[in-house]
């Protein structure tokens, strides 16, 4: 008798200490454009939010890269957008809760 076994799922599971390099990047993110929130609010509600969503981005990405979490270099389009849009999100809220 041939017993056909289904593969296993395979759980992605990500060290804590990724949460918290998470939440740190938000801070650090919020922090530096709070101290510039001149800037950001001199560029407009569409140049400024997307300024900050992208050093969100840019932090958040480099940082994994840099641990060997992830290569966005071998990413495709889905893994792009799916990356961009909750920080665009990120930057149109920072960039709302700012001092005008």
């Amino acid at each position: 008798m041939t017993t056909i076994t289904a593969p296993q799922p395979t759980i992605l599971r990500q060290p804590s200490h990724l949460g918290s390099l998470r939440i740190a990047t938000g801070v650090l993110v919020g922090a530096a454009a709070g101290q510039l929130h001149g800037v950001f609010r001199g560029l407009g509600p569409v140049l400024g939010p997307a300024l900050v969503a992208s050093a969100a981005m840019a932090t958040s990405d480099i940082g994994m890269y840099g641990l060997g979490v992830s290569d966005p270099r071998s990413w495709d389009l889905s893994s792009w957008l799916s990356d961009a849009i909750p920080h665009l999100a990120y930057g149109v809220v920072t960039w709302s809760l700012l001092p005008a």
